[in-house]
């Protein structure tokens, strides 16, 4: 099987639509991006955050036909529509999933535009087994362009703007590709090996198999072990861990 067709399990993207007079102004006070620097032509990355700080669900949100559309995966597109519609309630605004009615061209732009969220380039996703687990730090939405600094208030936003000016990040964002006979699952802990004392060394955001027993791999490391030559999915077994890229 070509590489191409072994994609992530639930690689499907869905597709939000927020419309009406209040959708910026709702939507400003949500998101960790800017809809200022949002339109037809330049699309944002972006996260919603609970009141923690920690990353609820990613999208990728642009403006078309008088509204804002955000790209996710799928399995996250009804608990992201559940999570806005409980802010929502005081604005003018309608929130629904499209499936039918896509905008024009949507297929191609995502196919194109959207190939930051394929973990292979080291962008990450958000699916329901990691949502609420990690901060946007922790996915590096810092140095992606999914933060904003002056914006003004949107929730969780005290906590990451205290995360960035005090403190000292814990976690890092890295790629590896492994070398495994374990089936991994997002939002599982990956371990030190035994001989080092098999103590827990962060999570899996995301994996794609490329071959047999062989996968691409996201995953939020400490900073301790954020490149152990070393790390296993199983405490009681080593694997072989090659890192891929500079982040991290």
């Amino acid at each position: 099987m070509r590489d191409s067709e072994q994609s992530t399990p639930s690689a499907s993207f869905g597709l939000i639509r927020v419309h009406g007079r209040d959708a910026k102004k709702f939507l400003q006070g949500q998101l960790t991006c800017n809809l200022d620097e949002v339109h037809a032509e330049h699309s944002r990355l972006g996260a919603h955050c609970n009141p923690q700080g920690r990353v609820l669900f990613l999208f990728r949100i642009f403006e078309e036909q008088e509204g804002y559309y955000l790209v996710l995966p799928g399995p996250m597109a009804a608990p992201a529509l559940h999570l806005l519609k409980k802010y929502a309630i005081f604005f003018k605004l309608e929130l629904r999933i499209v499936e039918e009615e896509l905008p024009p061209h949507l297929d191609e732009r995502a196919r194109q535009e959207w190939r930051f969220f394929d973990l292979s380039q080291g962008i990450p996703q958000i699916y329901p087994e990691t949502s609420a687990l990690f901060l946007p730090h922790d996915l590096r939405l810092h140095e992606l362009q999914g933060l904003s600094w002056d914006k003004g208030c949107y929730t969780g936003q005290e906590i990451i703007a205290r995360m960035h000016y005090k403190g000292k990040l814990k976690n890092h964002l890295s790629r590896a590709q492994i070398h495994t006979k374990t089936q991994p699952h997002r939002g599982a802990e990956v371990y030190l090996p035994a001989a080092q004392g098999g103590k827990p060394a962060g999570f899996i955001v995301d994996y794609r198999t490329i071959r047999y027993n062989s996968l691409y791999e996201l995953l939020v490391l400490t900073t301790e072990n954020n490149r152990a030559s070393l790390l296993t999915l199983d405490p009681l077994q080593n694997e072989t861990w090659e890192w891929l890229n500079e982040h991290g």
